[in-house]
């Protein structure tokens, strides 16, 4: 534990989201996206260990590990050794889930579903499973992930689901959720089905019915913000965008479009009347899993396409700065000044770093070193470039300073200084970070052509791919070996 780092506060409904779960041993938060429901988890995360000595179990889908692992920092007391991303081979995972120090564990839905007896087996104190995109992991109640979550809360007390998507086209998505909440609502999937499905002769299910009982037990059991509550009222833009339906998805989709009849796993579904034809192809398109087409926890094109849209991108870290300060306790709202001096403290570190650029590339100019394209005239110069920046993405330092390029919300939270004058001190601090991310990179330039627009966006691409893709930090080692390769081809041209 840190309790010396400056935390993230938690703004007023968050604190009352997590009064709601510490009196609600199993709960749900429905929130809309982009509604905050993360920070409110976190602190209730670091509560149970804190003051009940309960660790937690965070399902969700991979995607998301990075950025829960670093809300969980910049939100609560933990650090990265409290924090497990359980991912990797077999053994790396079993490894993971035995580290005696980890109070929180991260991992994806497949990866708690196939080791959650071996994880209780370990950390005996984890005594609450927290969900996040529950809809995407148990949303179907006849697939073995919703089986084994089932079993693993025979053994934990405490629930709580995180989606602002609890009916995700049918009814039933709902009722794994309900069912870890309370068994006794319904019995089972077949009292469920009673009381709100209604099907055809062959058993399909055609509509749904009783919408309100689903409605009044999420009152009981779950907290729920808008986004017109928490951001206010603005101008909605609707802009349509096409989605890939799934592989599985399409085919089904392609073969009932153009013979009117699907044959299904244990049914056939015509299509000859053609508007009957015309209500199932879309049917197929929104709501593949309705039909047996896609498994229960099989995402469609369009469950992946939202997901990606509502991760944050890697804001921009003025924004960021600006929004933590404007609802700061100490900065009594907010003031653009300070603002202003974090960008400036960060223009200084890119402009101190201009400037030696700028003496370098003159002393290799007069060395003859660079041609008039201002790229590199000697193979061996070029080796030596090329040497240099591979070997640098894989430095330790590298490294640390993408991890920080890619997690800024953790940067302000343990370097946050207050004033015109600490804002001022936090841009050089963040520009460092940003400048021993890149400056490997830029140094290529010398061997490409710093006036070759060809290779300065290539680079920037790269620089942006890093810090944005789930695979960034791969990528710098898969960039570093590349360059190594090109420059031990340099070297060798130079040398014979």
């Amino acid at each position: 534990m840190d309790y010396r780092k400056k935390l993230l506060p938690l703004r007023d409904y968050q604190v009352a989201d997590l009064s709601f779960y510490m009196r609600s041993p199993r709960c749900l938060a429905l929130s809309d996206p982009s509604c905050g429901k993360t920070p409110s988890v976190c602190v209730y995360a670091y509560h149970l260990w804190e003051n009940l000595g309960e660790k937690s179990v965070w399902a969700q889908p991979p995607s998301l590990l990075e950025k829960n692992f670093q809300e969980l920092l910049a939100f609560t007391p933990f650090t990265e050794d409290d924090i497990v991303i359980v991912d990797g081979t077999k053994a790396k995972r079993l490894k993971l889930m035995a580290n005696p120090s980890g109070k929180v564990f991260l991992m994806g839905f497949q990866c708690f579903s196939d080791n959650w007896e071996y994880l209780l087996g370990q950390q005996p104190e984890i005594n609450a499973l927290l969900v996040d995109e529950i809809h995407m992991g148990y949303g179907g109640s006849t697939s073995r992930r919703t089986a084994n979550m089932w079993l693993a809360m025979h053994r934990i007390d405490k629930f709580l689901g995180m989606t602002g998507t609890i009916i995700d086209g049918k009814l039933s998505s709902a009722y794994p959720s309900i069912h870890v909440i309370n068994p006794l609502y319904y019995g089972s999937y077949g009292g469920f089905m009673l009381d709100h499905a209604i099907t055809d002769t062959y058993g399909n299910v055609v509509a749904w019915r009783n919408p309100e009982m689903i409605k009044n037990i999420l009152r009981r059991h779950a907290i729920r913000h808008t986004f017109e509550e928490i951001h206010g009222k603005e101008a909605k833009v609707i802009i349509p965008e096409r989605v890939k339906m799934a592989p599985k998805q399409l085919e089904a989709y392609r073969e009932f479009e153009t013979q009117a009849l699907l044959e299904l796993e244990d049914d056939w579904l015509d299509g000859t009347i053609p508007a009957v034809h015309a209500i199932r192809c879309r049917q197929i398109m929104a709501h593949p899993h309705t039909f047996g087409i896609l498994d229960d926890n099989e995402p469609t094109g369009k469950d992946e396409r939202l997901i990606a849209m509502m991760l944050p991108s890697a804001a921009p870290m003025i924004l960021l700065h600006a929004m933590v300060d404007r609802k700061s306790k100490t900065s009594q709202g907010g003031t653009p000044w300070r603002t202003a001096a974090f960008t400036a403290g960060y223009l200084a570190a890119w402009a101190f770093f201009s400037a030696t650029a700028a003496g370098l590339q003159w002393g290799l100019e007069g060395a003859g070193l660079l041609s008039p394209m201002m790229n590199s005239s000697s193979a061996l110069f070029a080796a030596a470039i090329l040497l240099f920046a591979g070997l640098y993405q894989l430095t330790p330092i590298k490294q640390a300073c993408l991890k920080h390029c890619r997690g800024p919300i953790q940067f302000l939270a343990r370097h946050w200084r207050p004033g015109a004058g600490g804002a001022f001190l936090m841009g050089i601090h963040h520009g460092a970070y940003c400048l021993g991310c890149c400056w490997g990179l830029m140094a290529i330039l010398f061997f490409g052509g710093i006036m070759n627009l060809y290779w300065i966006i290539g680079l920037a691409v790269v620089v942006l791919l890093e810090k944005l893709m789930p695979v960034g930090q791969r990528l710098s080692v898969v960039t570093g070996g590349l360059f190594l390769a090109w420059g031990i081809y340099f070297l060798y041209s130079g040398l014979v």
